[in-house]
C-alpha cells in the first residue's frame, strides 16, 4: 500500500473530481510527481477576492464527531466514497495518525467498519482534508481538496452559503499549483 493513500481496485468506479462543482474560473488537476494531483491555474488569475471556484462538498458532519462522520460516508453514493478513499491524508505513522489510533479502535469496536486499517485511514482523510463548514460542521470537498497546502496561500475559501467558496489572495500565474 502506498503511504497516504488507499489502493482502490480496479472495480471501483472513476473517480469524478469535477462532479460537485458549481463554479470553476480556470482551475484544472493535474499529476505532480510528489504530491500527487494537485489544482494549478489554466490561464492567469489577477482578480484579488474574486471567487475562482465553488463546489458543494462531498460529505458534511459534525465537528469532531467521528461516528457521524462514518455515518455520513457510508450514506454516501460509492462514487463519492470512492473519491473520499482516493484522497491524500497524513501518515498514519505521523504523529497527526498515531493520534486517530484511539477513536478508530473505539468506531471499530462499534462496529462503524469491519476494517480497522481503512477506518483509521478515513479518519486520517478527514482530519486531513475536512473544512470548517458554518458553526459546528465539517465538509470535504473533493476538487478542492486537491489544493496544495502553504503558511503563503493565495486561495482562502469560506462557508457562508451551501457551497465552499475558495477566494483569490494573491495573483496566480498560467500552471502555478494553486495553494490554500
Amino acid at each position: 500500500m502506498n503511504e497516504g493513500r488507499i489502493e482502490l481496485t480496479e472495480a471501483a468506479p472513476p473517480v469524478d473530481l469535477e462532479c460537485l462543482i458549481v463554479e470553476n474560473r480556470g482551475l484544472a488537476s493535474e499529476m505532480h510527481p510528489q504530491m500527487g494531483r494537485v489544482l494549478v491555474a489554466t490561464q492567469p488569475l489577477t482578480d484579488l477576492y474574486q471567487p475562482v471556484l465553488r463546489e458543494q462538498p462531498a460529505l458534511v458532519c459534525q465537528q469532531g464527531d467521528y461516528m457521524d462522520y462514518m455515518e455520513q460516508f457510508l450514506d454516501l453514493p460509492e462514487t463519492l466514497q470512492v473519491g473520499l478513499l482516493d484522497m491524500f491524508y497524513q501518515p498514519l505513522h505521523s504523529p497527526m495518525g498515531q493520534s486517530l489510533v484511539e477513536p478508530a479502535k473505539i468506531l471499530f469496536l462499534l462496529g462503524a467498519l469491519e476494517d480497522l486499517v481503512v477506518l483509521h485511514q478515513l479518519l486520517a482523510i478527514l482530519v486531513t482534508n475536512g473544512h470548517q463548514y458554518q458553526e459546528t460542521l465539517s465538509a470535504i470537498p473533493l476538487f478542492g481538496s486537491k489544493f496544495s497546502h502553504t503558511c503563503f496561500p493565495n486561495v482562502g475559501y469560506s462557508s457562508s452559503s451551501d457551497d465552499l467558496e475558495y477566494k483569490l489572495l494573491r495573483p496566480i500565474l498560467n500552471k502555478e499549483d494553486l495553494v490554500s
